[in-house]
């Protein structure tokens, strides 16, 4: 009887394991049927929302991390950001146990726009982030070039998750730095060096000019006959040590860096921003 008994439970145990591997695979993929692009205010062609899509694809196999756009032609008046987090929670978004994730909504009646971050995405989009993207978004969509709009928050959201994940997200002690900006800086450091070698170089020949012409035999005399009658110390140069004067980690601006959040109905945290175009 106790083998039998030992037999059954190993038998159910044997069973239970692959189930519980289907179910947690299962979780895992349970989202992917979802649309990433959801376009229900017509604003984008066919071809721009597959382009979008692929690139959205190819951001979450990198990063395990999900990214959607929500376009709308209007939310009924509801208050954009609850209406950004709701969708994103009760549609089933987000990735892993934390439901790591951001969503961008744009409501044409309204003219307003939302972003609502979820798990990860608040470590990897902080409130700095979130400004970012809004400044480099809004004028397109108050231009009307929604495609440009969308793609450029596609192509930030790959940058600052891979800026993420090398474990310091961009934030307000940490900002991005352009192209123009490193090559000014090397510009500067070229030109503060040029002048400081120019001035060591004035500087030791000025020294040499006290240099005057010898107008007696006896001052080229060498061997013994050499005798000295003066001897000093003559201070040539100097070296003086510059130290940067410690300034504040805090951030710039007032701004203490992280996510400000808040909770959806849902009950979830949820970071982002929000306003109007």
């Amino acid at each position: 009887m106790k083998k039998i008994c030992i037999f059954l439970i190993s038998l159910i145990l044997l069973v239970a394991s692959p189930l519980s591997v289907y179910a947690d695979d299962k979780d895992a993929d349970d989202n992917d049927s979802l649309e990433r692009v959801i376009d229900n205010a017509n604003l984008l062609t066919s071809s721009e929302e597959e382009k979008l899509a692929d690139m959205i694809e190819d951001i979450k196999d990198k990063y395990k991390f999900d990214v959607v756009i929500l376009l709308e032609p209007d939310i009924g008046g509801a208050y954009c950001v609850s209406y950004a987090d709701d969708y994103f929670d009760y549609k089933g978004y987000g990735y892993g146990k934390n439901y790591d994730g951001i969503l961008l909504l744009v409501t044409m009646q309204e003219r307003e726009w939302a972003i609502s971050t979820c798990g990860y995405g608040i470590e990897a989009f902080t409130d700095y982030g979130c400004s970012y993207i809004e400044d480099k978004i809004v004028s397109k969509l108050s231009d009307g070039d929604y495609y440009e709009a969308c793609e450029t928050y596609v192509k930030l959201c790959d940058k600052f998750l891979k800026q993420a994940e090398k474990g310091k997200p961009y934030d307000y002690n940490h900002p991005i730095r352009s192209p123009l900006f490193v090559i000014g800086m090397f510009a500067v450091i070229w030109v503060v060096a040029f002048l400081i070698a120019y001035g060591i170089v004035a500087s030791m020949k000025r020294q040499m000019s006290t240099v005057a012409k010898a107008t007696e035999a006896n001052s080229y005399a060498v061997g013994k006959a050499v005798n000295l009658t003066r001897n000093e110390d003559r201070y040539i140069r100097s070296a003086v040590t510059k130290r940067p004067r410690p300034t504040d980690s805090g951030g710039s601006g007032g701004h203490s860096g992280g996510s400000s959040t808040h909770h959806s109905s849902s009950g979830r945290s949820h970071g982002g921003s929000h306003g109007r175009f």
